[in-house]
């Protein structure tokens, strides 16, 4: 009996060790809104001791007595810290993560967003930040040199035209090889143009079979997700203004040209050399004879301007002497662009709306690309289970496109 009392009372001086050692802390983590957040994970700060809340938010852990602060981490929200020295039941609301750091770790898939850990393709992820550094027209172009595998190609020099963008090469024969576009989860099929690259907030881009899996056959040349710009919950309406102006000329200096005398007196001796070649007899009579019809026109005041002799014949005069190039080029263009924005949001709700113009000049004097734009994004919660939103873009543009295909004299550019 005296030995059975003898380990009772050793029992019991080792539980009041033990709970002189250690701390009882208990408490509830909830979001912003006060909505309980389970699943998150609470970690006594430099130890391994970690539990996770309860579906009401609750936790109950016990932590050395040494330990000063807890680590309150979730998914989507910024990291806190909470100190516990002088209480153990504590009440804590964590905010959504505002970083690009945060946004980096977040791909938006073809069902809501994942974490970037968890994606098992390869996926390149350009934030609103990368964005904002390049001065572009359309919102394919700020994926030039911003994602790896990915490749954009300006095939003219013309204000507004959609480059051409390839994902880790060409995938199909037959088929386009173009990408499939989805904005705001909605496959995307119009004109590029429209979209205003200051609302975007981030381009996903999907590469490989991951890609196919979630949206078929459609996304066999990848997929380049472009989430647009919303407000934040519970937060005061911010007004956003950006203003650039440009201007641009050419980098090196356009080649000296040939003027009216020279350039029939050179075109008389390529067509008399074409004639001497190919046998006809008096090429150089003849090369006079046909000079004006070859060159399409005659800017002299003489029907045959050049004689047999290949210089230009006497009292020939020009009825103009007019530099193409200074009329049909600009020495220097200018480029507008204007935003403004307004975001924000309530308790359940948030809103973006924004409009802009942007105005264009090309090297050549009638190429131009103008847009007016205006998007409006709403979202609310009506029930804790129901959202409710629309998402409005209305866009006007204009855009005047020389002629650039043939070789011939009418085109304007050759």
């Amino acid at each position: 009996m005296r030995r059975f009392l003898s380990l009772l009372v050793l029992f019991m001086a080792v539980q009041l060790l033990l709970q002189a050692q250690t701390k009882l802390v208990r408490g509830k983590i909830t979001d912003a809104n006060g909505n309980p957040l389970p699943g998150a994970t609470v970690n006594a700060k430099g130890t391994a001791v970690a539990v996770s809340t309860k579906d009401d938010g609750t936790f109950s852990m016990s932590v050395p007595s040494s330990v000063r602060t807890l680590v309150i981490s979730y998914v989507g929200y910024a990291n806190k810290e909470v100190d516990v020295r002088n209480t153990t039941n504590i009440t804590a609301s964590l905010s959504l993560a505002g970083t690009t750091d945060a946004m980096q770790e977040v791909v938006v898939v073809a069902y809501g967003t994942q974490q970037k850990k968890n994606m098992t393709g390869a996926v390149s992820v350009v934030n609103e930040t990368a964005i904002k550094r390049q001065q572009v027209t359309t919102v394919t172009q700020a994926l030039q040199g911003t994602a790896s595998g990915v490749l954009v190609v300006n095939n003219t020099g013309q204000p507004g035209e959609i480059p051409q963008i390839r994902i880790r090469g060409i995938a199909s024969v037959n088929a386009s090889a173009e990408p499939l576009l989805v904005v705001d989860g909605i496959p995307f099929d119009g004109n590029l143009n429209l979209l205003n690259p200051s609302d975007i907030e981030s381009f996903s881009v999907l590469k490989d079979a991951t890609a196919t899996s979630l949206y078929g056959s459609r996304a066999a040349n990848g997929i380049i997700l472009i989430t647009t710009k919303t407000g934040r919950r519970d937060s005061k309406p911010v007004i956003s203004l950006s203003a650039t102006f440009g201007v641009s000329s050419r980098a090196l200096p356009e080649y000296p040209f040939l003027n009216s005398q020279q350039h029939f007196e050179l075109g008389w001796e390529a067509l008399k050399n074409l004639y001497s070649k190919t046998g006809i007899p008096n090429a150089a009579q003849e090369a006079s004879a046909d000079l004006v019809s070859t060159m399409k026109y005659n800017p002299y005041n003489v029907p045959q301007p050049v004689g047999p002799d290949g210089k230009l014949v006497a009292g020939a005069t020009p009825l103009w002497n007019t530099d193409w190039t200074e009329e049909l080029t600009r020495s220097t263009t200018i480029r507008n662009d204007i935003n403004v924005g307004i975001s924000g949001g309530g308790e359940k709700s948030k809103y973006f709306l924004s409009a802009g113009y942007l105005k264009q000049q090309g090297y050549i004097i009638t190429s131009e690309f103008e847009r007016v734009n205006t998007r409006f994004n709403y979202t609310t919660d009506v029930k804790d289970w129901l959202q409710l939103g629309v998402k409005t873009a209305i866009s006007f543009n204009k855009q005047n496109y020389p002629d650039q295909d043939g070789t011939d004299y009418e085109n304007t550019i050759i």
